[in-house]
This record gives C-alpha cells, sequence and structure tokens, in this order.
C-alpha cells in the first residue's frame, strides 16, 4: 500500500515538471522579440578623420528570427554611413554594431557637438507603434574634431552633412537641452564642455545674481529710504498775553485747547458744551491749501502718552492721505474709506507689533499734523451746545495768528481718540476693529466738505452763554523726552469722537 502511493506521489510530480516545463517553452515561444540598444559610444580612427559609432543590440524578449537593420541618423533623420545587418537574436541574445563614416561630412560643424541617432528593428523585427519600440534607439552627442576635414580626391561629395539644415535639426536651445539629457559636450569658448557642468554653471550664477541683486536693492533702500518723523508743532494761535477768563476773548482762549480736531461727541448729552476746529482756505473749502505732513498712533493714560508704543507713519502713506486730502470736495465718505483702508492696514499691523497684554486696553491717540500758508488759510473755532439730541451754534471765531516760522508756514493738529482692546474682545477682533476704526476717521478727515451741526430742534431752548472753561483742559502730557517748546499737542479729556463707542 505504502509502495503504491509513492509511486503515484512520483507520478504527479513528474507530470507537474513535464506541464510546467511545456507551458515555460510554449509562453516563450509566445513572447515577442524586444530589440534594444545599449551601450552606444564612438570611437575615432585614422587621426580624426574617421568616426565610429559603436552599440550592442540586445535582445530582451523572446527568439526572433527576423535579421534588422541598424542605421546611424542625423538630427535631420538622414542616414549616415552604411547600415549594418542584425541577425535574429535568441532570448537575451546580443550582437555589437559598428557603423563608419568620414569626419567631412561634418565639416561645416568642425568644433561643435552634433547629435546622432542609433536605430535598429523598427519596421522589421518591432512594429513603429509597438509598446516595446522607444528602446529600439538610442541618441549620442558627438564633438566634432576641429580639423580641416576636406574630401579626397574623386570622392562623391553628395552624402555630405548640410550644416544650416544640422542646425535646424538641433534647433539651437533644443540641441542643447538634448546635449544635456544625453550627456554630452558643448563648445565654451573653443573648448568641448560638459552640459551638464554648463547648466550647474548657470544656476549657481543665477542665484549669486538674485543675491548680489537682493543686496544691491538692500544698499539702496538704506541710502534714500526716508526716516519716518513727526514734525514739531507749534500752534499760531497761543498767546502769553493775560485775557480776562469772564471777557468774550479770555472765554475763547480757554476753549481753544479743548477743540482737537473737527469732529464734535457723539451722542450729545444735552446742555453740554463742546469745541472744534475747522481747517479750510480763503474761500471755505475744507482743507484747501493745507497740507498732511505726518500721522501719529500712540497710547496714553492718565500720566501721558506711551512713547513705546508710538507709531509713525511712512512718507509714502503720509503722501497717500494728503493727495486725499488736497481731492477733499470730490470725495464722498465712502469713496474715502475705500481709499484710507490701505493706509489704516498698514498703520494698525505697525501698531500691533507693539501692542503688550497689559496696556492693550489703553486708548490711543490718532494724529494727524498739517502745514498752511499764512494769509491762504484759515482756522476756525466753533462752540456748540447739545440742546435735546443735536448741536447748536453758539460762538465762532478766528483765533489772531502769530507767525514766527520762516516763510509763513503755520501748523495745526488733529487728534482723533479711539478705543482699546475692549475686555470682551480677543486681538484679532480688536485689531481688526481698529483698522476699520483708523480707516473711516481718516476718510471722515478728508472726505466732503465742512461738516455743519445739525440744525437745533424746533422745542429746543434757545443757547445759554458757556461757562467759563478750565484754563487748561484736562489732557495727558506729550511723549515724555520731547521737546515741550516744539510739540504742545494735548489729548481731549472731557470729549470723545465719533470713532469711540460709549460704555
Amino acid at each position: 500500500m505504502k509502495q503504491a502511493r509513492l509511486r503515484w506521489w512520483g507520478l504527479g510530480f513528474v507530470l507537474t515538471v513535464v506541464i510546467a516545463a511545456v507551458m515555460s517553452v510554449y509562453g516563450q515561444a509566445q513572447r515577442p522579440p524586444d530589440y534594444a540598444v545599449r551601450s552606444i559610444r564612438t570611437e575615432f580612427s585614422q587621426g580624426g578623420a574617421q568616426i565610429a559609432v559603436v552599440f550592442d543590440v540586445v535582445n530582451d524578449g523572446g527568439a526572433s528570427t527576423t535579421q534588422a537593420t541598424a542605421r546611424v541618423l542625423d538630427a535631420t533623420g538622414t542616414q549616415i554611413g552604411d547600415s549594418a545587418i542584425v541577425a535574429p537574436l535568441p532570448e537575451f541574445g546580443s550582437q555589437t554594431v559598428r557603423i563608419e563614416f568620414p569626419t567631412y561630412l561634418f565639416a561645416n560643424q568642425a568644433g561643435r557637438t552634433v547629435s546622432l541617432t542609433a536605430s535598429v528593428g523598427i519596421g522589421e523585427v518591432e512594429d513603429a507603434g509597438s509598446d516595446f519600440v522607444e528602446n529600439n534607439t538610442a541618441r549620442i552627442s558627438v564633438q566634432i574634431p576641429d580639423l580641416a576635414a576636406q574630401p579626397p580626391e574623386g570622392e562623391d561629395t553628395a552624402p555630405a552633412i548640410d550644416a544650416d539644415a544640422q542646425a535646424v535639426g538641433e534647433g539651437g536651445i533644443a540641441g542643447f537641452v538634448q546635449s544635456v539629457l544625453n550627456g554630452g559636450t558643448t563648445e565654451l569658448f573653443g573648448t568641448p564642455v560638459d552640459s551638464r557642468v554648463i547648466v550647474i554653471g548657470i544656476v549657481i550664477a543665477l542665484f549669486v545674481a538674485l543675491i548680489l541683486i537682493w543686496v544691491a536693492t538692500m544698499i539702496v533702500r538704506l541710502i534714500f529710504s526716508q526716516t519716518p518723523i513727526f514734525p514739531n508743532w507749534q500752534p499760531p494761535y497761543t498767546t502769553s498775553n493775560y485775557l480776562d477768563p469772564n471777557s468774550l476773548a479770555g472765554r475763547r482762549a480757554l476753549w481753544q485747547p479743548h477743540a482737537q480736531s473737527d469732529t464734535l461727541p457723539v451722542p450729545c448729552y444735552a446742555g453740554t458744551f463742546s469745541a472744534r476746529k475747522v481747517l479750510t482756505n480763503m474761500n471755505g473749502e475744507k482743507l484747501g491749501g493745507w497740507q498732511v505732513v505726518g500721522i501719529r498712533l500712540n497710547q496714553y493714560d492718565m500720566y501721558g502718552r506711551v512713547s513705546r508704543s508710538q507709531v509713525i507713519a511712512a512718507p509714502r502713506t503720509v503722501k497717500r492721505l494728503n493727495n486725499l486730502a488736497k481731492r477733499s470736495a470730490r470725495l464722498t465718505a465712502k469713496a474715502a474709506e475705500r481709499q484710507t483702508r490701505g493706509i489704516a492696514k498698514e498703520l494698525a499691523r505697525e501698531f500691533s507689533k507693539k501692542l503688550n497684554k497689559r496696556a492693550a486696553m489703553l486708548p490711543i491717540a490718532l494724529d494727524v499734523r498739517l502745514d498752511g500758508r499764512h494769509g491762504g488759510v484759515r482756522i476756525t473755532f466753533e462752540l456748540q451746545q447739545c440742546a435735546g439730541e443735536a448741536y447748536q451754534p453758539v460762538d465762532a471765531w478766528q483765533p489772531e495768528m502769530v507767525v514766527t516760522t520762516q516763510g509763513g508756514i503755520i501748523h495745526e493738529n488733529f487728534t482723533y481718540i479711539l478705543s482699546g482692546q475692549q475686555q470682551t474682545e480677543k486681538r484679532g477682533i480688536f485689531l481688526k476693529r481698529l483698522r476699520m476704526d483708523i480707516a473711516r476717521t481718516l476718510a471722515e478727515f478728508a472726505a466732503g466738505k465742512v461738516i455743519a451741526p445739525p440744525p437745533a430742534p424746533k422745542k429746543a431752548s434757545a443757547p445759554t452763554p458757556p461757562p467759563t472753561p478750565p484754563s487748561t483742559p484736562p489732557v495727558p502730557l506729550d511723549i515724555p523726552g520731547e521737546d515741550e517748546d516744539s510739540d504742545q499737542t494735548v489729548m481731549p479729556g472731557s470729549t470723545r469722537s465719533p470713532m469711540e463707542p460709549q460704555e
């Protein structure tokens, strides 16, 4: 019984081996041949007068029963030299092919690199559209020796390569790219150089050039860039003469420091008084004849300005706002706000770099510094009283000017108060709101005509004479360390900007 089992096992093993061998032979018989060009190279003989393209033809597929033709073609597809016959190759068989041709065929390309292509078996062993036909060709770049290559007497010159056709076939840059892909050489100042080395050199040169351009740009910016400044300010209407605080002139002089800008506090609280100043030219046009010369942002507290939070706008930013102010009469508030968003974004971005968590809630002062020429501009102060829910005029006057600057230039300053970070605001929301507040405030500053106060309600009581204000408004001092005589900017303490939300 045991012997019978062993016999059956042996018979099964033999049948398996036989079937596997038959299937292998059958599969090999069915596998098509796949010719490929490998190890292509060039050789020179007779002192460079003869060129030989040598390559191996390898069959990576099944056995072939058809002989194949090997050729060498130039960049235009023209055959060079004689073709060679490759005998039918068995599976994994190979044959070395050598095709020679004279150097004078490339007489017009002496000293240059030409691209040649070796081809075998296309249309014979493998169809032109076969999936395996791509490896039936291989390209090689050949450096033509710099010889006075002339055909010998009686030699037929008809096969000579047309230099123009060769150049067109290589296509200049296309030929160089092909040379790089094939690892060929390119003539550089009469010397053959590896094309890939040339590419690496070009990349390094471009990188170095970019660094030099960047360094040069930084040097030019350092030399010609203007450092942002905030010009000094001395009000032209200050006087050292004593004025009776109970007189009309005295009361007006005491109200002037309370007028920090051309806005009035909103909302209006009945019975309160507020002052503002309006800048026009002699014809009453808003900001006519005035020039914006500085913009500044910084926080302040009960002790004065916080100097470490100061941000001064760059000259280009100041110029943008000044251009808007020149077109004030033709600008609506909505159009001006679109123009001031870029200014607000830049100011808020720089200001955010100087904020810290402990001081983020402090109020923010937005200063706009202006210059005008005496005789061509006008400063008008207005005192308004809140009656009902609207303001009505109480008094208006133009101060006496004391001009001490050369050229009759007078200086003025608008200060707007913006809210700091609220307890319920996150930093991102606060900065976004700050950008909107700055844009809206600058738009109201630059756009439109002089904003007249709204008419008083019909049932409102007649304005009463204003009380005598304190001699100096309760405002913080300017930034410590600045020249006190050259900068008299003050902060409003008892008034609010329309931009500041009510608590």
